[in-house]
């Protein structure tokens, strides 16, 4: 089944009093983008989050983040010395003298000195990892469920391409004969000895021929249907299938470029630009494919 990049989990478990809650967030990209948002002296545990993620998604760009509240028996607020002597010298630097003092209530409002959790993250890692596991399961359930509303909207696309292509198959048993009229009319336009040259049959099938050949574009059509096909047997498939299907999509927008280039009848290249406009719109939508 197709997954969207996009999607959002989270879960949550209490242990002793303790809250341990992991969200998960996911946008496009390219490749697996993965950050992480821990608590203070929990940083060293990013290498098995990060091996957790990576085990079930392979692009996008994804943001964990994990808080642990509460307090347990032993547990305190901690905080940064080394920080808040920083802050101080930094402070004196900048106003000497008596006046260089800062309030205790706002020195423990600022970013780095209080606020973290003495949470042993030993303790809790083996719940830490059931939960991020619960959050990435249902970022998965929510990049699944957009990702059966995009299969949807690309079925009605390809349908609509298809339709085109039929459309653009009814007009070149035509393409001869609507050729022939305008070389008339464009000898016409000549004047005296017009005549002549529309009586030359032979030399009007001719350029006839010649103009067939050089718009014939019926490979360009087979190569769509078959991209066509390919493209509605890989979305069923399981796994990441975005980086393939977008190399599809450039072939089908090739394809519909060179066949409009080559068609001399202007019905045609309409018809072909009208579903250059379908592909463009799967485009983005694959865009946002895994």
């Amino acid at each position: 089944m197709l997954r969207s990049m996009t999607g959002f989990g989270r879960a949550a478990r209490i242990v002793h009093g303790v809250a341990v809650e992991a969200e998960l967030r996911s946008v496009n990209s390219r490749f697996l983008d993965l950050s992480m948002r821990l608590p203070p002296r929990w940083e060293y545990m990013e290498i098995e989050y990060g091996r957790l993620v990576r085990s079930r998604l392979s692009r996008g760009k994804v943001t964990l983040t994990l808080t642990v509240t509460g307090k347990t028996r032993g547990s305190n607020a901690a905080l940064n010395q080394a920080q808040m002597r920083a802050y101080l010298r930094q402070a004196r630097l900048l106003i000497p003298g008596p006046d260089g003092k800062l309030d205790p209530s706002a020195v423990m409002m600022l970013p780095g000195l209080a606020g973290g959790s003495s949470h042993d993250p030993e303790r809790f890692r083996d719940v830490s990892l059931q939960v991020v596991e619960r959050a990435l399961g249902e970022l998965l359930i929510s990049r699944e469920a957009e990702g059966k509303a995009t299969l949807e909207d690309l079925d009605a696309h390809l349908h609509a391409a298809e339709e085109t292509l039929e459309a653009i198959d009814q007009h070149t048993p035509t393409v001869a004969r609507k050729l022939e009229e305008r070389l008339e009319m464009s000898c016409g336009r000549l004047g005296e000895g017009a005549d002549l040259l529309v009586a030359d049959r032979e030399r009007i099938s001719k350029e006839i021929a010649l103009l067939l050949v050089k718009g014939d574009y019926s490979e360009e059509i087979t190569r769509l249907r078959s991209h066509i096909s390919a493209f509605q047997e890989r979305v069923q498939r399981k796994g990441a299938q975005g980086r393939f299907l977008e190399f599809l999509i450039q072939e089908m927008q090739r394809e519909l470029s060179t066949l409009s280039s080559k068609s001399s009848l202007i019905e045609v290249v309409n018809l072909a630009l009208e579903a250059r406009s379908r592909v463009e719109k799967m485009k983005e939508q694959v865009a946002n494919l895994e």
